[in-house]
């Protein structure tokens, strides 16, 4: 088979071999409601943030993912309810996700609430087999038709947060769907990779440094039993409630460093790129990022500050 083709091919057994891994956000920190349905209305007003994240930049065939999610406050802000579009291609395969998320708010004091989450996702999965480039056009172990499947799931979640900290923790996906299906000439032959359950514990805060700068750190672990334990640390500092710098730092694998810029109260952007440590440096520059966040603002709603969450 031809070089591209070769590429595709080892990028999908690579991801496979982890057990069906969860996309890595370098900006986790501002990208929670694809991670945990509770972060629902803990903002206390619509929000809307995008994502978009090129992985391995270099190789043919290599991850891309990119998320769109709104929430809002719900039932005079005793809910909050969002929804999340998540598109992931990998080779010759595709995926979407659509999520619904609903949390319960339980308001444990004036600075301290507690946010009890359900998700509700379709999940589409599709592979273009005739987008393969193979030496041979008439390579037997090609399928000719292009597999695909609807499938249900849902996820759990838990989220903590005060005006200077939060945590939480969350089972995106729970079911052990399938997520792809090859077919060779048999049309009883095959391969099944099982999508795995994924743990989530994350938690963050801000701490004021002096008059015009504050230090915004957070954690993000995930656990999926078949394998390596993760873990995201990320090292952030506000300038003059304007300028946020941070590096984040995961686990044996990357170091990204992150420039987002809060335009005002409403309206950030942020672009991130990861230095791969691992030995996939010695075969692709990196990784990259471009994030985005806008919260509406109205006359009778309490924002008198940037959302540090």
């Amino acid at each position: 088979m031809r070089r591209s083709f070769l590429i595709q091919v080892f990028v999908l057994l690579s991801i496979w071999g982890m057990a069906q891994q969860d996309a890595h956000y370098t900006q986790f920190m501002s990208n929670k409601l694809v991670i945990n349905p509770a972060y629902a209305g803990s903002r206390e007003a619509l929000s809307l943030t995008a994502l978009y994240r090129h992985q391995w930049q270099g190789f043919e065939g290599a991850p891309r993912t990119g998320t769109f999610s709104f929430n809002a406050p719900f039932l005079k802000n005793n809910s909050g309810i969002g929804m999340s579009v998540i598109y992931d291609k990998l080779g010759l395969s595709e995926a979407w996700f659509i999520d619904l998320s609903y949390a319960y708010k339980l308001k444990l004091n004036d600075k301290n609430t507690l946010n009890i989450g359900l998700l509700g996702r379709v999940e589409y999965i599709g592979t273009r087999w005739d987008r393969a480039d193979p030496l041979n056009p008439g390579d037997i172990n090609i399928p000719l038709t292009q597999p695909n499947r609807f499938l249900p799931d849902f996820g759990v979640g838990v989220y903590y947060y005060h005006e200077n900290f939060y945590a939480g923790f969350s089972i995106p996906h729970v079911l052990k769907n399938g997520l792809y299906i090859s077919q060779d000439i048999d049309p009883n032959a095959g391969q099944y990779y099982e999508n795995k359950m994924h743990y989530y514990l994350m938690g963050g805060g801000v701490m004021k440094l002096g008059s015009s700068v504050k230090f915004t750190p957070s954690i993000l672990i995930k656990y999926q039993p078949e394998s390596p334990f993760d873990v995201d640390l990320n090292a952030s500092v506000l300038m003059m409630d304007a300028v946020w710098f941070g590096v984040t730092y995961r686990l044996g694998d990357a170091l990204g460093g992150i420039l987002q810029y809060q335009f005002n109260q409403q309206f950030k952007v942020g672009l991130a790129y990861d230095y791969h440590l691992s030995e996939l440096k010695r075969h692709q520059p990196g990784s990259w990022e471009i994030m985005a966040d806008y919260i509406f603002k109205y006359d009778n709603e309490r924002i008198k500050n940037i959302r540090y969450f």
